[in-house]
């Protein structure tokens, strides 16, 4: 007959510790001739080996509580030691900023997870004023493990791992308890469970080019917005004693173009497919008054919104924004409507 499951009982566990090494509850012999003390709190343990319940190691002499994470812990540590490496966790740095104009931008670095392999594991090594749970030698550097089961470590020690300036690598098992099979613990210590750099010197760095990276991308977008600004006002000043140009007229019409957006879907609301590209043009703050009140005064632009046509998107792709551009537009029927939409833009500002 094989054994029923249990329902969840925290004072249950499937391993024991016997000579030094955690040994799981099939590799024991049943009742106190199993000779395993609880790698929590040292205690005895009887093996109940039965044809009923799931196996499982009792505390002989103390009810056990609060004893599993201390086991999943110490195993977890030993597993990494038995087998001399881990997954090392992936790499997401990032950092952003916005332009003049309001724009998001953004620089990235990411890395793949990889197999870090260790000629020495030391468990609970001291260094200097802290003590890791694993101290791991790989062939070209250093690296501190700390295994977490319900307590993330303390800022204070996150401290005095920077001050190190050794790298730390932390392992969430909070996931995961003693009463799981040596494979599955094994294969979440060693791969799958959440793990993060708590700490890496080199990332650091990384962040910092980043950050110096970000600052000119943003710096040179402000410097095409002040230069496009002050292009666009001169191009206004010139032509504001000619006729303004009618709105449906083929001819160019110049704007300080900042950006576009085009997307497509389904709206749940209105219940319709949708498909929308939209430019959006830097558009003169108006100073027009009403019998409400008086503009006391007025300066700069505001985003305004013209639909185009998404076959200019190849050429949107390959513009710097902001800039000035020429716009062609004409008439068009939208979801059964008359509107007015942009057909061409020319720049000089590509980036090809």
């Amino acid at each position: 007959m094989n054994p029923v499951e249990l329902t969840n009982d925290s004072l249950k566990t499937a391993f024991g510790e016997k000579g030094g090494q955690i040994v799981h509850i099939r590799d024991v012999e049943r009742g106190l001739d199993c000779n395993c003390v609880c790698p929590g709190c040292g205690s005895t343990l009887i093996a109940k080996k039965g044809e009923v319940n799931i196996h499982h190691f009792a505390h002989y002499d103390s009810n056990g509580e609060n004893c599993n994470e201390s086991i999943l812990h110490k195993l977890s540590k030993q597993i990494i030691q038995n087998n001399r490496y881990v997954v090392a966790p992936e790499i997401e740095l990032s950092c952003q900023g916005t332009d003049l104009a309001g724009r998001a931008h953004q620089r990235a670095f990411t890395d793949n997870a990889y197999k870090l392999l260790f000629k020495e594991v030391i468990v609970e090594q001291a260094c200097g004023d802290f003590r890791p749970d694993l101290t791991c030698i790989a062939e070209r550097e250093k690296v501190h493990i700390e295994v977490v089961v319900t307590n993330d470590i303390s800022p204070e020690k996150l401290e005095k791992v920077v001050e190190s300036g050794i790298s730390m690598i932390v392992i969430d098992m909070s996931g995961h308890n003693s009463m799981e099979d040596m494979d599955t613990l094994e294969k979440a210590v060693l791969y799958e469970a959440p793990r993060r750099w708590a700490y890496h010197p080199a990332h650091s760095e990384i962040k910092e080019q980043l950050s110096r990276e970000l600052e000119e991308e943003i710096a040179s977008a402000n410097l095409r917005l002040k230069t496009a600004v002050i292009e666009h006002y001169q191009l206004t000043e010139q032509s504001s004693s000619t006729p303004a140009t009618p709105l449906l007229s083929p001819t160019p019409h110049q704007v300080l173009l900042l950006g576009y957006s085009s997307a497509y879907g389904y709206s749940r609301k209105k219940g319709r497919d949708f498909d929308i590209s939209l430019l959006k043009v830097g558009k003169v703050i108006s100073g027009s008054c009403s019998s409400n009140y008086t503009v006391r005064s007025r300066s700069g632009y505001e985003v305004d919104t013209m639909v185009f046509d998404e076959s200019l998107i190849p050429t949107l792709e390959t513009m710097l924004f902001p800039c000035v551009a020429e716009l062609e537009v004409k008439a068009a029927f939208r979801n059964g409507r008359p509107q007015i939409i942009v057909a061409g833009i020319k720049s000089k500002y590509s980036a090809s």
